[in-house]
């Protein structure tokens, strides 16, 4: 049987999510895997292993650096392991029982799988229980436009293959803060295949300190925010492939927003042309037309 690794980043906080993490992944149908783990100082991490009895099969690295950089070098970890399939995973959420199983077997003909979200509150009371399936159909296969404006890869709920993880050489040392969104449009981007499946799911906390939470909020302070992430996300990916145009104008689109003077007009705007809809990670950070103003 081909090997499959978890992967997972843990840090101080995540003390009221890994009793229930931990667990998902204890009682996962397909148990033959390994679990490796990027560090950034949580002094308790072997407490947590001793009481899942998981300090068996469970590798911690540590790894300290900005969100971005831990994660890359976990990936780039990753490929020194004998696996051959990797599931991503945030710690503060909870896996389905099936989905190491599942993104496993879609593996062996897909390079990246993604799974459906079921979106809960901070004591992983449901909100919305296929919140992906609402926009995405079962078996859709992804190219690398489909994330051009927003983002559905988050790490909780993505696989891929061994192979993928070598895009970690394309990405150096670059300034993002949504890092998922950045690997998965370059792994598109060099055609890697992608499919979603909505026969497994993670449950996504949403809480006040998960500041890219589902469905996001709208307002002046996330709408700052959410244009910082797409102007660093575009001048990375504008660096990494400067051939591809389409990188280069969306970021001279958003440094416009960013420059212009009447800030109202954009939070306005947005706010009145907003998705309601099961809006996804990003996608109401929209592009203006100012001409029209």
């Amino acid at each position: 049987m081909s090997k499959v690794c978890v992967l997972g980043v843990i840090y101080p906080g995540l003390e009221n999510f890994l009793d229930a993490y931990f667990a998902s992944i204890k009682q996962q149908s397909l148990r033959n895997f390994e679990i490796l783990l990027a560090n950034d100082g949580f002094e308790e991490i072997q407490h947590y292993l001793r009481k899942h009895s998981l300090e068996e099969r469970t590798r911690v690295l540590k790894i300290n650096g900005s969100p971005a950089s831990i994660r890359r070098k976990l990936t780039i970890y990753a490929q020194n392991t004998g696996a051959d399939y990797f599931i991503f995973t945030d710690c503060d959420d909870v896996l389905d029982e099936n989905r190491v199983e599942e993104s496993r077997s879609l593996l062996e003909k897909h390079d990246i799988v993604v799974n459906d979200l079921c979106v809960t509150d901070e004591e992983l009371k449901i909100k919305f229980p296929h919140y992906l399936s609402n926009r995405i159909d079962n078996g859709k296969r992804f190219e690398m436009l489909d994330l051009i404006d927003l983002n559905f890869m988050g790490l909780t709920n993505t696989s891929c293959s061994r192979k993928v993880l070598q895009i970690s050489s394309f990405i150096s040392n670059y300034d993002v803060i949504a890092f998922d969104w950045l690997y998965w449009s370059l792994a598109l981007s060099l055609n890697y295949s992608a499919v979603f499946t909505c026969r497994t799911s993670t449950k996504y906390r949403n809480y006040n300190k998960n500041i890219a939470g589902l469905p996001q909020n709208v307002n002046q302070d996330s709408i700052e925010f959410g244009l910082r992430v797409k102007r660093l996300h575009y001048k990375a990916l504008s660096r990494i492939d400067s051939s591809n145009e389409v990188f280069s104008k969306r970021l001279l689109q958003v440094e416009e927003m960013i420059n212009y003077k009447n800030k109202q007009y954009i939070y306005e705007n947005m706010i009145e042309n907003m998705n309601k809809y099961y809006p996804l990670w990003w996608e109401n950070i929209r592009l203006i037309d100012f001409s029209r103003n």
